[in-house]
């Protein structure tokens, strides 16, 4: 084992990070942490849209203060909001690899890895328009179970930060409580346009 650890890169790293979430005391306060990014969702949803309130509450996390919100539709990322997937944003396709290597990981995409060629995982190849997006740092995916409904961009301050376990392991949590919310507010509006349908059929 101790050959194994000396010899292999990826052990040392996987050994570094078991030390550091069993030995260490935690950075966030997860619990406060929670609370925060639900408050953030809920405050002004008449106000303001589902995807700026959850640019907002990713953003919050990791210091960033741009983002954008995409969500999976018939086979293209198609822009909804946030400085970064607003109304001059164009619909970008979905490689089926791609979605079906995020199912899989659940990975958060570092961009600045991916443009210097370091993508994370070797299943895992990072679209061109994801890498031209030059304020981008972060790629969210969004999931709900299985299934990716969406990911969301974040920039901004945060360029300055190295994210470490905690903070992938946080914003991967925080995107699966985002992923209900958009669920829940894209079944609404599939409801009420089957009542005004329904409405003009009488």
């Amino acid at each position: 084992m101790l050959a194994v650890v000396v010899v292999s890169g990826h052990a040392r790293a996987s050994l570094r990070v078991f030390v550091t979430k069993h030995l260490h005391p935690y950075k966030y306060d997860y619990r406060r942490e929670w609370l925060r990014v639900v408050r953030t969702m809920d405050a002004d949803s008449g106000q303001r849209s589902l995807a700026d309130r959850a640019v907002a509450a990713l953003g919050q996390l990791v210091d960033a203060d741009l983002g954008g919100l995409w969500l999976l539709q018939d086979g293209q990322f198609v822009p909804v909001g946030g400085e970064m997937a607003g109304s001059l944003a164009r619909a970008q396709p979905a490689d089926p690899q791609f979605v079906a290597a995020l199912c899989r990981s659940e990975w958060i995409i570092d961009l600045h890895d991916a443009r210097a060629g370091d993508g994370g995982t070797e299943s895992l190849v990072v679209p061109a328009w994801l890498l031209e997006q030059k304020r981008a740092r972060l790629v969210v995916p969004l999931l709900q179970e299985t299934r990716l409904i969406g990911l969301l961009t974040l920039g901004g301050t945060l360029a300055e930060h190295a994210l470490g376990w905690e903070d992938i392991d946080l914003l991967r949590a925080a995107g699966r409580q985002l992923s209900s919310y958009v669920a829940l507010e894209s079944a609404a509006r599939k409801l009420s346009e089957a009542q005004q349908f329904e409405a003009y059929n009488r």
